[in-house]
C-alpha cells in the first residue's frame, strides 16, 4: 500500500503563482535557457523545476544559498535565505498536473527535515513546478512539519 502523502490542506497552499510559459529565450527565468534548449530528459526537468523555483523565490525576496547541497547521504535541492531565516526547499517537478499530495510523502518529507537539521535549518518549504505547453505553474507551501 503506498504511503500517505501529505495532505495540501495541512497548512494550506499559499503563494500559488502561475507564470508564463517559456516561449522564447527572454521569457525564461535566468538560468534555465540551456535546460530547455537540450531536451526533456529526466534530469533536465528536474535542474529547470529547481531553476524556477529559485527564480520565483527570488522573485519573492529569496537569496539563493546554495543548490544541489550534498548532506551525507542525501542532497538538498535549494538552500535559500529570506533576511535572516535560511530555509531548505525540496522541489517536485513535473510535465502533468501536480497533484503535489501525492509527490511529498512523509517519508521524504523526514528525510528532507533531517538533512535540513544537519545543516542548521529549522524551516523546510516545499515547492512544486508543473510544466505544460502554455504555461508554468509553481506551488510553495511554506514551513511545512517534517516529523
Amino acid at each position: 500500500m503506498p504511503e500517505e502523502a501529505v495532505p495540501p490542506t495541512r497548512s494550506g497552499w499559499r503563494n500559488v503563482t502561475t507564470v508564463p510559459a517559456f516561449s522564447d529565450e527572454s521569457s525564461h527565468p535566468p538560468g534555465t535557457e540551456s535546460i530547455v534548449q537540450r531536451g526533456e530528459g529526466r534530469i533536465d526537468l528536474g535542474r529547470m523545476g529547481e531553476a524556477v523555483a529559485a527564480a520565483v523565490l527570488c522573485g519573492r525576496g529569496a537569496v539563493v544559498v546554495d543548490r544541489n547541497a550534498s548532506v551525507g547521504s542525501g542532497e538538498i535541492d535549494l538552500i535559500v535565505r529570506f533576511g535572516r531565516q535560511r530555509v531548505v526547499v525540496e522541489v517536485r517537478s513535473t510535465t502533468g498536473e501536480l497533484g503535489l499530495d501525492r509527490r511529498f510523502p512523509h517519508s521524504k518529507l523526514r528525510q528532507v527535515g533531517r538533512l535540513a537539521a544537519t545543516v542548521g535549518v529549522d524551516r523546510v518549504d516545499l515547492v512544486g513546478v508543473a510544466i505544460h505547453p502554455d504555461r508554468v505553474d509553481v506551488h510553495w507551501l511554506r514551513d511545512v512539519p517534517c516529523h
